[in-house]
């Protein structure tokens, strides 16, 4: 498989009770940049996390530089995300008396890095 940087295929997903999303497939190349638009409740952020491994999709691929999320355990998900996948939430989740720098540095600390 070549390596595309991202790739999503025929992806769903559905909160409990709630109706079915169904994303176009993505593909983004190493190093390059993807936009993501839409109006409000279209999903956007929903995505953002299947794509980040911090939800599991009903149907679909996820590859991330070769590596198919959707068939990972949530451990091993958890230790993909450590090494390949930064995030950045809506809502700040620093440890409010360090520095930015010094939450990055105790995230790759805590990653083994």
């Amino acid at each position: 498989m070549d390596n595309k940087g991202l790739v999503t295929n025929r992806l769903t997903f559905s909160y409990e009770d709630s109706r079915l999303f169904t994303f176009p497939d993505i593909t983004c190349d190493p190093g390059g940049h993807c936009i993501l638009m839409g109006p409000s409740g279209c999903g956007k952020t929903t995505l953002l996390h299947l794509i980040a491994g911090l939800l599991k999709p009903r149907s679909g691929d996820i590859i991330i530089d070769e590596t198919n999320l959707t068939g990972l355990s949530s451990g091993q998900t958890d230790a993909f995300r450590g090494r390949h996948i930064g995030i950045v939430f809506q809502k700040p989740l620093f440890i409010p008396w360090l520095t930015a720098y010094e939450n990055v540095q105790i995230a790759c600390y805590l990653n083994n890095k």
